[in-house]
């Protein structure tokens, strides 16, 4: 919860962009973080409030959020393997070499 005695309201339209890390080194869009506050991302909300009409938020909710989205991320099933988890199948490239190294280990052997 946003603490407005503590935190410095920031309008989201003056986000600073090193407050938000976007993808390969490009800004974040504005309207990325009216998205997170009306509807989330992984069933996290960005914290904000109204001050003197203009929506806001802090850099405590902004790092608070982007804890809470990792934490989320981690957490969800589709993102940690299953305990009894099959290996991944090899690749048509692994399976070549894997032939070429039993065919070397065979004919060292003389067989």
């Amino acid at each position: 919860m946003i603490d407005t005695i503590a935190e410095r309201p920031i309008p989201l339209d003056q986000i600073p962009p090193e407050a938000i890390p976007g993808r390969a080194g490009n800004p974040v869009h504005k309207g990325t973080l009216g998205l997170w506050h009306r509807r989330g991302v992984r069933g996290v909300r960005l914290e904000t409030w109204m001050v003197g009409g203009r929506r806001c938020t802090s850099i405590e909710a902004l790092n608070r959020f982007y804890q809470a989205v990792s934490q989320a991320r981690s957490a969800h099933p589709s993102h940690r393997p299953p305990a009894d988890a099959a290996p991944s199948p090899r690749t048509g490239r692994d399976r070549s070499k894997a032939v070429r190294r039993a065919m070397d280990d065979l004919t060292k052997r003389g067989i």
